[in-house]
């Protein structure tokens, strides 16, 4: 499997690092418009791979073309939210950001299922959708709501239990099978 994660800041890299060490596809791309930032993130990773016993190979890029024919996009670019930012001016920031790196990867990969973690989610989800030309009858972009999952579980966690290191939370309806919530 073949996976480019857009954006070489801290969650593409998280994300991308994370596919790698738990050996989920065979090709990570880390693609970034600063040149040498991918290269360099996804060349540190590389190196630690046998440390954790990876066979993912993680290749750093700025060019869509050597993502061609991916089989997910994770898409992470976008800019963060600063104080006094409203959501619609977080949106206007982003979405030109989006317009681009999505625009490009869908030419180059159009069988491709996308994951949205840039903000604000919904939004950007939706925009993704239509930015690809993508069928709307098709499943083919999807929220990265596990992060809004995470933040929320440790939150709840710190407030009810601030001393203790275990920190786990289900939302309702999950349907994960990693999720000792389920029924």
């Amino acid at each position: 499997m073949k996976v480019t994660v857009i954006g070489g800041g801290n969650v593409g890299a998280t994300c991308a690092y994370i596919l790698s060490d738990k050996n989920i596809c065979k090709e990570i791309y880390l693609l970034d418009i600063v040149d040498g930032i991918p290269q360099g993130k996804a060349l540190d990773m590389w190196e630690a791979a046998p440390i954790g016993g990876t066979s993912s190979k993680i290749i750093g890029t700025n060019s869509y073309a050597d993502t061609a024919n991916s089989d997910i996009i994770v898409m992470t670019a976008g800019k963060p939210r600063t104080p006094g930012m409203s959501r619609d001016d977080l949106l206007a920031a982003n979405i030109e950001i989006m317009r681009s790196a999505i625009g490009e990867a869908a030419k180059v990969s159009p069988n491709a299922i996308i994951i949205v973690v840039s903000n604000p989610l919904d939004a950007m989800c939706y925009s993704a959708l239509r930015l690809t030309g993508f069928p709307h009858t098709a499943s083919s972009v999807w929220q990265g709501f596990s992060i809004r999952l995470a933040i929320a579980r440790l939150s709840l966690w710190n407030l009810a239990f601030p001393s203790k290191t275990f920190r786990h939370a289900c939302s309702a309806g999950m349907e994960t099978p990693w999720c000792p919530c389920r029924a």
